[in-house]
């Protein structure tokens, strides 16, 4: 992170500080030499925070929301549905 202001230099540069996190730079605050903050864009922030689910999260949330066997489903249903046989053989 190359924009860094010290809590003092960030009251003085206020104006310039804005303008950079509106250009998607993110603000590095310090004091007395250490990391205390950072400040991003409403965007980033956004992006950042923003749920995020890949496939297996969404399965288990679909497996604990729904009962299979209410909708007349039995729980085996998928049972040796995949094929485990390894795939054809390719020449290129």
């Amino acid at each position: 992170m190359s924009n860094r202001y010290s809590t003092q230099q960030l009251y003085q540069h206020l104006t310039e500080v804005i303008s950079q996190i509106q250009q998607g730079n993110a603000i590095e605050i310090t004091q007395e030499g250490e990391t205390v903050a950072v400040i991003l864009s409403v965007a980033e922030y956004q992006r950042l925070t923003a749920p995020q689910s890949g496939f297996w999260q969404s399965l288990q949330q679909f497996r604990q929301q729904t009962n299979l066997e209410e909708l007349g489903i039995e729980s085996d249903v998928f049972a040796g549905v995949r094929d485990i046989t390894p795939g054809r053989e390719v020449n290129f």
